[in-house]
């Protein structure tokens, strides 16, 4: 499992320092399960549930799929997340042949890793 912490999401290097923590720590041929935490003043908060990604997920799907998801909780939060972002990654196995690419939705390995979670949040 890696962890990193990287500036706030609003940060203009931001997804270029996720971009490359991905290429230089991740292993290619591998799915990872991803959360990715953000904190504001009044504590962090995480955007979604894990999400599926690789090495060769790309910057516009991982943009696509957070921005909102910051957005609304910014907007139900009434609070803007600009201190650090946490993002935890799990190893959930080998890609098999076949596999899509990026994903949200639960898989057996993701509903495996989901059942870690309590564990990740603690660290």
């Amino acid at each position: 499992m890696e962890n990193c912490i990287l500036s706030h999401m609003h940060d203009e290097g931001f997804w270029s320092q996720l971009m490359d923590f991905i290429h230089r720590s991740l292993s290619p041929g591998r799915l990872y399960g991803a959360l990715i935490q953000p904190r504001s003043e009044k504590g962090p908060v995480s955007l979604g549930p894990l999400v599926q990604l690789q090495t060769n997920t790309t910057e516009e799907w991982l943009r696509n799929h957070f921005e909102p998801i910051l957005i609304k909780n910014e907007d139900d939060y009434d609070e803007e997340f600009t201190l650090d972002t946490k993002i935890k990654f799990i190893d959930l196995g080998s890609i098999s042949q076949g596999s899509r690419g990026p994903s949200y939705t639960p898989t057996s390995a993701t509903k495996k890793a989901i059942l870690k979670l309590p564990l990740l949040l603690k660290s």
